[in-house]
């Protein structure tokens, strides 16, 4: 798995004005968490949902009603996921440390498959974290955001987002993407 360059930006090391810059080999410790849940604990769950087969049409139209308020069943379900209880899963990891607020899976297609809270939408394509993750088309790569003040944490959050890498024998390549939302002061040196 890669660790791109620049998805620690400078801004991000230095902290902003006032701020405590940023820890790097914490954040490097933390991907390496994070990339051991997505290879052991979350795996079977967006293979599960990956071979669903749910149409991109189909993902499009559940999005569509989820930003307008009309989807109220389906998060539901995407937060007590059946899905191999994907989302109980991520809330057990999510409890071994207070410093870890958030997090959320999301499928090849960049569709919800659980997540621990509310999302404005389902599906994620338009979001850095998926985009950068699962880098063209699976490739796959570590994406970590600038800090910013997640008003449902009501903290000020580093995303770190992996690749959940796929099968050996299909090249490795990415077949969903997991961010966890993980709050700044854990990075603060």
């Amino acid at each position: 798995m890669l660790f791109a360059a620049t998805a620690l930006a400078p801004a991000l090391l230095a902290g902003a004005q006032g701020q405590p810059s940023i820890d790097v080999p914490a954040v490097r410790s933390q991907v390496e968490v994070l990339a051991a849940w997505a290879q052991e604990e979350i795996l079977n769950a967006v293979h599960a949902r990956n071979e669903q087969g749910i149409s991109l049409e189909a993902i499009q139209e559940l999005d569509a009603r989820w930003v307008a308020g009309e989807a109220p069943s389906e998060l539901e379900e995407m937060l007590n996921n059946p899905c191999a209880e994907c989302a109980e899963r991520l809330e057990e990891l999510l409890a071994a440390d207070a410093a870890y607020r958030e997090g959320l899976v999301m499928d090849y297609q960049g569709a919800l498959v659980c997540l621990t809270g509310p999302s404005s939408d389902d599906w994620q394509v338009d979001e850095a974290e998926w985009q950068s993750a699962f880098d063209d088309d699976g490739a796959g790569q570590v994406f970590v955001d600038r800090p910013r003040y997640d008003s449902s944490a009501r903290a000020i959050l580093v995303q770190i987002s992996v690749p959940i890498p796929g099968p050996i024998e299909r090249g490795g390549q990415a077949v969903g993407v997991l961010t966890v939302g993980i709050e700044r002061d854990h990075f603060a040196r």
